[in-house]
């Protein structure tokens, strides 16, 4: 190894695997250290006695969205997993009081004839579909200004504009938790626009890794990249901190020694970042308070479910209950909810290498308060979620080979930030626009990636976008240098 690079990354989540698969395509030597052994930080895949299951969850657009761009910038395009989209999957959803059976694209609706059943099943009326179709149809062909304008308005304002169905609602209210960690009333509309714009632009290819390797795919694939570029990687490694000598990042210790860089891009997350690897000392005061007081998506508890057969033919389902502002106002508040949102995803009916023959995978993801790691006790959070989840999939509990549970504190350890958030910094209207965090560090040579500052997309896709508007800066910069676009 090395111990002169251009460019150092801190962490393999989809914005730092993305960043050295991008950085080094510039031709920088670049180095990425994972503390952890297995790549992918929230996107890792855990195996354990023949079955192979995700630390968390990508439900992105695959090779059409920024995961698959990331690739194609590198000359890499030939590293994209195959992939099989939710057209395809059987989905149930139950959302207050009604069990229904959908898909989550329109177009498959009404490809399939399927729109009248699953309009009949919620009680939807003629005016609320035509509602219903009006805002499906301005938000696939809105121009990013325009979107812009809704950065700062939340999302239940924008959606109050239209007639909803009641149980559309819920599924909206639902959906806003599951993809953000953030409800309605806080979440920006401008964001959640471009996440149905974009995927609406694709014929709604909303998909899922099939080559074994589950969402760990993706990162996987940027590091292949990543080294066929000449970049290193470090695993089972913890930066200790990130130097700073005369105002500017100028390399990384690890394990006691210094491993000097011109730039370092941390996707540790920016608050970890701040306040602990780099050091609050060095940067000014009220830019510390900022980052201190970003606002945090609901917190993650995971249980990944290893069964000895087969028990749903489901790919996808949700449980939304009917009043959602109380359940969630419940649980950021840390009192249990009657009833929790809880999505589950059987991967190995999509990928069938995941899981042993015969046998099944099931990952079931629900949210909880965001507090501090050790001050609180999930143990009957994750009982209750549990049984929930039991009841949602009957004979669950009777073929299961292990069941691993994860609440926030195991979930901050694994991915080494603060809080066992779900999602990151919250894509909020007072967190969005201009108020976002920037990828760019008041101190020259730092930068970041990650959901904490990206912003375009859901979960990993803001991630990997960050990386991509990073490589943005990097290659004007290099225009500026040489008179010449690269």
């Amino acid at each position: 190894m090395n111990k002169h690079y251009d460019t150092i990354v801190i962490g393999s989540g989809c914005g730092g695997s993305a960043a050295a698969a991008l950085m080094s395509s510039l031709r920088h030597r670049t180095l990425l250290i994972e503390k952890n052994k297995a790549i992918g930080g929230r996107a890792a895949l855990y195996e354990k006695d023949g079955f192979k299951l995700d630390h968390g969850h990508i439900l992105a657009r695959c090779d059409k969205g920024p995961h698959g761009e990331v690739l194609r910038l590198v000359g890499c395009a030939d590293l994209m997993p195959g992939f099989s989209y939710s057209q395809n999957w059987p989905i149930r959803a139950w959302l207050g009081d009604r069990q229904i059976d959908l898909y989550p694209s329109l177009r498959r609706l009404f490809l399939t004839g399927k729109m009248g059943r699953v309009g009949r099943s919620i009680d939807m009326k003629a005016g609320e579909f035509i509602a219903l179709a009006r805002m499906a149809a301005r938000q696939t062909f809105m121009s990013e200004r325009e979107i812009e304008k809704f950065d700062q308005v939340d999302l239940k304002t924008f959606l109050s504009r239209y007639r909803h169905n009641p149980y559309f609602r819920v599924f909206l209210e639902g959906f806003s938790v599951g993809i953000f960690g953030s409800p309605v009333w806080e979440a920006s509309a401008g964001e959640m626009i471009r996440i149905f714009r974009n995927v609406n632009r694709d014929l709604g290819a909303v998909g899922y890794p099939t080559n074994g390797e589950g969402v760990s795919a993706i990162p996987k694939a940027f590091i292949k990249a990543a080294r066929r570029h000449g970049a290193e990687i470090m695993t089972g490694a913890e930066v200790q901190s990130i130097v700073i000598e005369n105002g500017r990042a100028t390399g990384v210790m690890v394990n006691g020694e210094k491993i000097a860089a011109e730039r370092v891009i941390s996707n540790a997350g920016i608050m970890p970042t701040v306040t602990r690897l780099a050091g609050a000392g060095h940067f000014e005061s009220s830019y510390v308070r900022t980052i201190s007081n970003l606002k945090y998506s609901c917190s993650g508890l995971s249980f990944k479910f290893a069964l000895k057969k087969k028990i749903t033919d489901y790919v996808w389902g949700f449980e939304i209950p009917f009043d959602v502002q109380k359940s969630y106002n419940d649980m950021i508040a840390g009192r249990r909810p009657d009833k929790f949102i809880v999505m589950f995803f059987a991967s190995s009916n999509i990928d069938p290498g995941l899981a042993p023959e015969g046998c099944q995978t099931i990952s079931c993801i629900s949210g909880g308060p965001v507090v501090e790691p050790g001050t609180f006790d999930w143990s009957p959070w994750m009982r209750d979620i549990r049984s929930q989840i039991e009841r949602m999939l009957p004979g669950i509990n009777e073929n299961i080979v292990f069941c691993k549970e994860d609440n926030p504190d195991h979930i901050a350890a694994f991915n080494g930030r603060f809080y066992g958030d779900a999602v990151g910094a919250a894509q909020t209207i007072d967190q969005m626009g201009d108020l976002r965090p920037s990828m760019v560090s008041p101190i020259k040579n730092l930068y970041h990636v990650g959901a904490d500052v990206g912003w375009g997309g859901m979960a990993t896709e803001s991630a990997t976008l960050s990386a991509i508007y990073l490589y943005d800066h990097f290659r004007r910069r290099l225009s500026n240098d040489h008179g010449c676009v690269l």
